[in-house]
C-alpha cells in the first residue's frame, strides 16, 4: 500500500508539472484543474423490499445467513450473506455483477452467483419463500422460509450488524415471525426453525434471531481507497459541465454541475450501474473545491453527511491536513451519527480517518476511506499546448 501511495505522489507531482506548460487560467479554470470532485469514501444506500435471517447454530462453518431481495420482474436483484463461525467474515453472492464488481473495489469477498429465488402462498396465508445457490465451496444451498402472515411494525431505530468493517446502519420497517416449516440445508445437513419472533426492538437485530422483514433500509461507509482516472474536464465551472471518470476496473462515473450560484455549486454524481442518485453540495474558494454536504437518494429515502467546515477534494500539487466534523441523517431522523475526520491530501491522493462520537455503540471504531486521482485529462491539456 505504501509502495502504490509513493508512485501515485509521483505521478501526480509530473501531472503538476506538466500543468505548468498550460500557462495561466481563469479562477473558474483553476478551480477546475486543481480540485476534482471525486468523494475519497465510497458510500452505498440501498432499499431493499424483503430481508431474510436465519441463525444457524450448529453447522461447523456458518453461523448466520442473511438474503436481501429485490424481486423487480425487470430486474430482480438478490444478495446472499453467510457469516462464518469463526472469523466473523461475511461472504456475500449476488447475481449482480455490478454489485460484485463495487464490493471488489473496496476490498470486500463477494462472488456472482446464480441465485434462484421463489415464492408460494399457502390458503392459510402462510407465504414459503425458496431461495437457492451454492457457496464458495460447491454445497447447495437451499433455504425454505415459511413467514407468519402476521407482522409487527418495528420501532423507531437502527439495527446494529455485527463483526462489519466499515460502518453500517439498518433500519427496517416491519417484521414477521418465521413459521414451522422452515428449514435451511447446507451440503448434507438439515437445520429446521420453529415460530419465533423476539421483541420488536431494533436493536435486538443483531447476532441473533431468525425472521422476515420488509422495508430494509442499510446505510454504509464502507473502508478503503479508490483509485480514479479522468476522462474529461468542464471547460468551465458551469451548468451541464460534466466531469468523466474511470476506475482501473472499468466502471465509469459523470459528475454534471446543476447549478453554480456565486461560490455556491450543486453537483449531481451518477455512477456505472446508475442505481444511487447522489448529490454533491460545494463551495468554490479561490481555486479549490470543498465538500459541505453529501445525499444519496433511494426512492424515497436519503441518506445525508454534513460536514463542517468543509471537507477538501483530492487535488494536485496540494499537501495538508484538515480537521473536520461530520453528522450523519438518514430520512427524518437528524444526527443519527456524528463524529471528526482527519483528511489528509498529499498531491492527488487524499485519506480520511473517521473517528465516532455517537452512536455510543461506534465509539470504538476507526474506519479510513481514501481516494486517488490519475489527471490523463491534465496530460493531453499540456500535450496539446505545446
Amino acid at each position: 500500500m505504501a509502495n502504490r501511495r509513493l508512485r501515485l505522489s509521483i505521478l501526480a507531482f509530473g501531472f503538476m508539472c506538466l500543468t505548468g506548460a498550460v500557462g495561466s487560467h481563469a479562477q473558474s479554470d483553476e478551480a477546475i484543474l486543481s480540485s476534482i470532485p471525486v468523494v475519497p469514501m465510497n458510500v452505498r444506500f440501498r432499499f431493499v423490499p424483503q430481508y431474510f435471517v436465519q441463525r444457524i447454530d450448529d453447522d461447523p462453518k456458518y453461523s448466520r445467513i442473511e438474503a436481501l431481495i429485490d424481486n423487480d420482474p425487470s430486474r430482480p436483484w438478490y444478495e446472499i450473506i453467510l457469516a462464518d463461525k469463526t472469523t466473523g467474515d461475511r461472504i456475500i453472492f449476488s447475481n449482480s455483477e455490478e454489485t460484485v464488481n463495487t464490493l471488489h473495489r473496496v476490498g470486500k469477498v463477494a462472488n456472482q452467483s446464480n441465485i434462484h429465488f421463489a415464492v408460494s402462498t399457502q390458503p392459510d396465508s402462510i407465504s414459503t419463500y425458496q431461495i437457492g445457490l451454492r457457496d464458495t465451496a460447491g454445497q447447495q444451498i437451499i433455504w425454505k422460509f415459511a413467514v407468519s402472515p402476521k407482522t409487527t411494525k418495528v420501532q423507531a431505530g437502527f439495527m446494529i450488524r455485527p463483526n462489519m468493517s466499515g460502518f453500517v446502519l439498518m433500519g427496517l420497517d416491519q417484521r414477521a415471525a418465521a413459521m414451522p416449516g422452515t428449514t435451511l440445508v447446507i451440503g448434507n445437513a438439515r437445520y429446521s426453525v420453529s415460530s419465533t419472533l423476539e421483541s420488536t426492538s431494533v436493536q435486538e437485530v443483531t447476532n441473533s434471531g431468525t425472521f422476515y422483514g420488509t422495508g430494509l433500509t442499510i446505510a454504509e461507509i464502507m473502508p478503503g481507497s479508490e483509485l480514479w482516472s479522468i476522462d474529461a474536464l468542464p471547460d468551465a465551472l458551469k451548468a451541464d459541465e460534466k466531469w468523466i471518470l474511470h476506475t482501473s476496473g472499468g466502471e465509469k462515473r459523470v459528475l454534471t454541475i446543476e447549478s453554480v450560484v456565486d461560490d455556491q455549486v450543486v453537483i449531481d454524481q451518477v455512477d456505472q450501474d446508475r442505481s444511487l442518485h447522489v448529490r454533491l453540495g460545494v463551495r468554490r474558494v479561490n481555486g479549490d473545491l470543498l465538500l459541505g454536504s453529501l445525499l444519496v437518494m433511494r426512492q424515497s429515502h436519503s441518506f445525508r453527511i454534513k460536514f463542517i467546515p468543509e471537507l477538501p477534494f483530492p487535488a494536485a500539487g496540494l499537501d495538508d491536513t484538515t480537521n473536520v466534523h461530520f453528522i450523519v441523517s438518514e430520512d427524518s431522523q437528524p444526527d443519527i451519527a456524528n463524529g471528526n475526520l482527519l483528511a489528509r491530501r498529499r498531491f492527488s491522493d487524499e485519506y480520511i480517518q473517521w473517528k465516532f462520537d455517537a452512536p455510543d455503540w461506534a465509539r470504538a471504531r476507526s474506519i479510513e476511506t481514501g481516494a486517488s486521482v490519475l489527471n490523463e485529462s491534465l496530460i493531453n491539456r499540456a500535450k496539446a499546448m505545446k
